[in-house]
């Protein structure tokens, strides 16, 4: 192996000094960085100078770092309903919300309704069309706060009703052949605290959130995507999503849209309504994805 030729493959720069090697790969440092930690490897690096140090003696040492960071697809992953199973945590709190504040009843067949149209990503934007629609004027601030509370308060609420989709075992065995990363609506706060709990954090990388885009730009808005374009190395990248705005996002962003059928709603109307924005396949549940994933590499190559 000719570790240079390798790395230049990946638009790093080698500098020679003092008989080693200083590795830049300028912005990605943090995403190399992330490999070095996730696979255990022993890399020196300085985190001032932003370069990884390699001992082209240690012949084991550097092939090992070559293989781990090698040119590979990513899989960007929405959280709610792709990961995680929220049934009974987001509807109920939507619902919950709607009923406080006006005193009617909102259904789940309302809200998935309301989904299929597209431009609806955020609950609060469901619940602020409904309120319109239905003739009530309610402040933004305070129905956020309601919602925002009851949902998580930093200890817990419904976000201890959710169940995980796609575990650890599931995750890891991904991360073998895949980069991994986040592209969520959610909260910083509640993002990082339902990967916490099923010990997934460490996976995915990077992770982008609401504040990370802005409320301006959620999606089918593409600002995740192109951040985490700029944050990765990547020779093919998919985002897997359960909603039209996910579908529409990753087709703007020209990756490959992946639908999941979330538990939440499990119909051929979604089903068809992703299809219709583009994404390539639509899988029954997120578990069924390293299958297909290899289905569709034998079949390309």
């Amino acid at each position: 192996m000719n570790i240079r030729e390798e790395l230049e493959k990946l638009n790093a720069k080698v500098l020679e000094n003092n008989n080693q090697l200083e590795v830049y790969f300028d912005k990605k440092f943090d995403f190399i960085k992330h490999k070095v930690e996730l696979h255990n490897l022993e890399i020196p690096f300085n985190s001032e100078k932003q370069c990884f140090i390699l001992d082209e003696q240690n012949k084991e040492q550097t092939e090992k770092f070559i293989e781990k960071i090698t040119l590979r697809p990513t899989i960007i992953f929405d959280m709610d309903g792709v990961l995680i199973d929220t049934t009974n945590s987001f509807s109920v709190v939507t619902m919950m919300t709607y009923n406080h504040f006006t005193g009617g009843e909102l259904t789940r067949e309302e809200i998935n309704t309301i989904k299929y149209q597209g431009g609806f990503n955020s609950d609060f934007d469901i619940l602020m069309h409904k309120f319109k629609e239905n003739g009530f004027d309610v402040d933004f601030d305070e129905m956020a706060d309601y919602y925002l509370n009851i949902y998580f308060d930093g200890k817990g609420g419904f976000i201890d009703e959710e169940k995980i989709i796609l575990d650890e075992e599931h995750v890891k065995e991904l991360a073998k052949s895949y980069n991994l990363a986040v592209f969520t609506g959610r909260d910083t706060k509640s993002a990082m605290h339902s990967l916490k709990v099923w010990n997934l954090t460490k996976y995915f990388y990077p992770i982008i959130t609401f504040e990370c885009v802005g409320w301006d730009n959620q999606k089918p808005d593409t600002k995740g995507v192109e951040l985490i374009k700029e944050k990765v190395i990547a020779n093919d990248i998919f985002y897997l999503g359960d909603t039209v705005d996910d579908a529409s996002c990753a087709r703007n962003a020209h990756v490959k849209g992946i639908g999941v059928l979330p538990p939440r709603d499990k119909s051929d109307k979604l089903r068809q309504r992703l299809l219709e924005e583009g994404d390539i396949t639509v899988l029954d549940i997120t578990t069924d994805l390293l299958e297909f994933l290899k289905k569709y590499y034998t079949v390309k190559v």
